[in-house]
C-alpha cells in the first residue's frame, strides 16, 4: 500500500503542491493531471523518495519512502530521461536491465511487444526518440517491481506505441500492481483515481 499523507512540497524554494493525500492499495491507477510546468514531475521524484516533502508524508507498507531499500526494491520509475545507452544496442541494453532484475527469459519477450527485434542490433544513439521510449518502457516488462511510476510514458510514441503502454498498465493494474502515471495521453478502459494538480496548487496570497 503507497500512502501519501497530507503532502505539500516545494521546487526551487517555491511551493508547488500542498496538502495532498491518497492511498493506493493493489490493483490502484493514479493518473496525475496537469499541463507543463505544474509540477507533476517534480511530484513524482517526491513519491519516488527521490525529494523530500515540505511537510507530511509518504509511506509504502507503513515505512517512510525515503532511504527505504525495500520500497527502492518494490519500485521502478520512468521519467523524462530515457535511461537508455546510446552507445549499446537495443538487445544490448534490455539484457543489461534483464540482468539486473534477473529477468532473462523475459529479455526476448520485451523486445517482441515493443516492436524492437528488428532493430535489436541498432545502437540506441541511432534510434529517433519514439523507438528510444519503447527501449526504455521494455524495463516494465523486465521488472517485478509491483509499484510503476511512469512520468509521461506516451512522449514521443506514435498510437500504436501508446496503445501498448496502456494495454501494458492495465494489464499490471489487473494483476495488483500499483500504477502511478503523470501523462495526458493514456486513458484506460477501466476506473482510474485522477488528480489535478491544479485542485491542490497553493492559494495566492
Amino acid at each position: 500500500m503507497l500512502i501519501c499523507d497530507n503532502v505539500s512540497f516545494a521546487r526551487g524554494g517555491v511551493p508547488i503542491l500542498e496538502h495532498v493525500g491518497f492511498c493506493l492499495k493493489p490493483g490502484g491507477f493514479l493518473l496525475i493531471k496537469g499541463p507543463n510546468g505544474s509540477g507533476k514531475t517534480s511530484f513524482m521524484r517526491t513519491l519516488a523518495g527521490l525529494a523530500a516533502p515540505v511537510s507530511g508524508g509518504i509511506t509504502w507498507r507503513g515505512e517512510d519512502v525515503r532511504n527505504n531499500d525495500i520500497f527502492r526494491q518494490s519500485l521502478i520509475y520512468v521519467g523524462h530521461a530515457n535511461a537508455v545507452k546510446t552507445e549499446c544496442t537495443v538487445e544490448e541494453n534490455i539484457r543489461f536491465w534483464a540482468n539486473c532484475y534477473d529477468t532473462h527469459a523475459m529479455a526476448l519477450p520485451a523486445m517482441h511487444y515493443f516492436g524492437l527485434s528488428d532493430k535489436k542490433h541498432i545502437a540506441c544513439g541511432r534510434l529517433s526518440a519514439g523507438w528510444q521510449k519503447r527501449v526504455a518502457l521494455s524495463r516494465l516488462l523486465l521488472s517485478p517491481a509491483p509499484l510503476w511510476l511512469l512520468d509521461e510514458p506516451t512522449n514521443y510514441l506514435d498510437k500504436e506505441g501508446i496503445a501498448l503502454v496502456g494495454s501494458l498498465i492495465e494489464t499490471r493494474v489487473q494483476h495488483e500492481g500499483i500504477v502511478i502515471v503523470a501523462s495526458h495521453a493514456v486513458h484506460s478502459s477501466f476506473d482510474a483515481h485522477i488528480l489535478m494538480m491544479e485542485d491542490f496548487a497553493p492559494c495566492s496570497a
